[in-house]
Formats: structure tokens, C-alpha cells, sequence
């Protein structure tokens, strides 16, 4: 219920699949958590870009260095370690130690593909010799085993993303923010030279549509009634106070919807409007009609029974007063 937009990251043929979806995780993403509304951003398609050490399990043997310790200095070595502060004079410097591996890709993504920092990552030392990584084992660029593919249209293989929204949010109000930040994206210059994004759904056509059926539905059915209670009966106006009762019906739900806060929907309008309140004016004035339609007998004889109260409670009548031993105006 919350997919309310969708798009595809396209790019030159030489960017690659991989660095469309480095951009839609590292970039896209961050930047449209930034939008009023917005919850989720799934990805789909794409190869998500990783960095992969292949051990030589004889070379680790070799150096008596265990899968665990290669694994902690991997993650030792990629991050950033504060220090302490050196004062001089009236100033003071902080330090602090920058230890985040660089794959050389800050200023072209498509160059970001250099090991030569996760290489050379100490492990231990033997005979006061460094043990580096690249001593016992290869790197190289791979991506995350695939869980499934993403293809549109006649592309097998591309990357795409669906922005999904607060449930409790209105698809007017969010999607043309959402909207905006895409158009930011593409002229701004934060995404690389050729790399933009392209919507191919927007969920706001989607309401413009169903808004538009529900108020034909609703004109169609007014006139509809109208008619046919003018057919059957013959009575014009009949038929007005029956189709007048339709829009006052739907007023009257929607005016109850926005004090509760509640947004409308078919239920709401359809079910309460013409499945509730016009079933019974129909049956109610279709009855009048047909009383006033009688023969005068049969209507004097209808307003005889009224009066006397043969369709509704019966009133008890007050006892008869009688002579008693109280006196001649006593009642008992």
C-alpha cells in the first residue's frame, strides 16, 4: 500500500551495472530519506559492489594467522581512531588517526577499483618482518551473491528502486516532493556525468484515475436512480426527492469522515451512500407513492388504522370514573 513511486538509475553503456547500484545505496537513497514521508527505499537489480579476500589457507598455516585474526585486522584497519589534544600556547590541536581503506573511486566512481590499501594491511610479524595481506591472500572486486534479477521492458538486467511511503502519509502531499528531489538529483550535479534517474511509476496517477471513476460512478448513479425511479413510477417528483437524496447522503459522509480525521474511500462513499441511505428513501417513497396512488376508500381506511394506532404502540386509556363509598365524584 505504500509503493508510491518507482524509477530506474540508467547510465553509458561503460558505466557498468555495479556502479548504478554503488549510486542508487550510496547516493539516491541518503538523499531521498531527506524527503517529509518517506520510509523505504527496496532496490532492486543490480550487483551490489564488494571487496573480496581470497585466503590461501597453506600460506595462512604458514604464518600461523587463523580466518578470525585476517578478519579483525580488516576491519581495524578500515576506521577512523580519535586521539587526544596537543596544546601550544593558546591553541590546541586535536589528533586523530584517518584509517578508512580508499578505493580510489572518490572522484570517478567507475576508477573506485584500487586493492592496494586492503593489500597491504598488516597482520602480525615474523622476525620483525610485517605479514600483509597480499602475503596470503588475493584481492579483488566481486559483488554480494544475487537473491534474484530486476528487468524492464526489454532490459534483462538493471537497477531499480521502489520509494515507499509512511502509511499514515497522502500520496499528493508526498509524491510531488518526491518528485522535486528526483529533479534535484538529475540537474544538480550530484549524480556522475550521463547517470540519471527515470520514473516509470508514480502512484499520483493512479489516484487522479480512481478519484475520476468514483465521481463518474457517483454522477452516473445519481442519474441512474433518477431515471429509473421516474420509469417505474411515472412520477417526476418522486423521482427528484429520491436523486436530491443522493448528494445530501454523500455530504453528509464525507462531512463525517473529515471530523474524524478518516480519508474517504469506495467503502465509505459507494456503501454508505447508495448501498445505506438511497435503498431506504427508495422503499419509503415507493410506499408513499403507492398510498397516495390508492383509491380514496382504501386511503380513508389507511388514515383510519394510523389513527387509531395499528402500526405503532398502543396507548392504554385512563380507567372510567364510577360512584364509590368516597362520595358521587370518586373514581376507583
Amino acid at each position: 500500500m505504500g509503493e508510491v513511486y518507482r524509477y530506474q538509475v540508467v547510465g553509458p553503456e561503460h558505466f557498468g551495472l555495479t556502479n548504478l547500484r554503488t549510486i542508487q545505496d550510496w547516493v539516491v537513497t541518503r538523499r531521498l530519506f531527506t524527503v517529509p514521508g518517506v520510509v523505504a527505499i527496496n532496490s532492486w537489480g543490480g550487483t551490489t559492489k564488494e571487496f573480496d579476500v581470497v585466503a590461501d589457507l597453506e600460506k595462512l598455516e604458514a604464518y600461523s594467522i587463523t580466518v578470525p585474526q585476517l578478519i579483525s585486522a580488516l576491519g581495524n584497519a578500515n576506521i577512523n581512531v580519535g586521539g587526544r589534544e596537543i596544546t601550544v600556547g593558546q591553541q590546541s590541536v586535536n589528533i586523530r588517526g584517518v584509517g578508512l581503506i580508499d578505493s580510489g573511486g572518490n572522484e570517478d566512481l567507475t576508477k573506485g577499483d584500487r586493492t592496494a590499501d586492503i593489500e597491504n594491511v598488516v597482520l602480525t610479524q615474523v622476525n620483525g618482518v610485517p605479514v600483509q595481506v597480499k602475503d596470503v591472500a588475493k584481492v579483488k572486486i566481486g559483488y554480494v551473491p544475487r537473491l534474484g534479477i530486476a528487468g524492464r521492458d526489454h532490459d534483462d538486467d538493471v537497477a531499480l528502486a521502489i520509494v515507499v511511503m509512511n502509511r499514515t502519509q497522502h500520496t499528493n502531499d508526498v509524491v510531488p516532493l518526491i518528485k522535486a528531489e528526483i529533479e534535484r538529483l538529475n540537474t544538480d550535479g550530484t549524480l556522475p556525468p550521463g547517470v540519471k534517474l527515470v520514473p516509470y511509476y508514480d502512484r499520483s496517477t493512479l489516484v487522479a484515475v480512481t478519484t475520476h471513476t468514483v465521481l463518474h460512478n457517483l454522477i452516473f448513479g445519481c442519474l441512474l436512480v433518477f431515471l429509473i425511479q421516474w420509469i417505474f413510477l411515472g412520477d417526476l417528483r418522486s423521482a427528484i426527492i429520491v436523486g436530491v437524496n443522493i448528494p445530501f447522503a454523500l455530504f453528509f459522509a464525507i462531512i463525517l469522515l473529515v471530523i474524524q480525521g478518516e480519508d474517504a474511500n469506495l467503502l465509505s462513499v459507494g456503501a454508505v451512500d447508495f448501498g445505506i441511505i438511497v435503498d431506504s428513501a427508495v422503499i419509503l417513497v415507493e410506499n408513499i407513492f403507492r398510498n397516495f396512488q390508492s383509491p380514496p376508500d382504501e386511503r380513508r381506511h389507511l388514515l383510519q388504522h394510523l389513527a387509531e394506532g395499528a402500526w405503532g404502540p398502543i396507548r392504554r386509556a385512563r380507567p372510567a370514573c364510577r360512584p364509590s363509598r368516597t362520595g358521587p365524584t370518586g373514581c376507583a
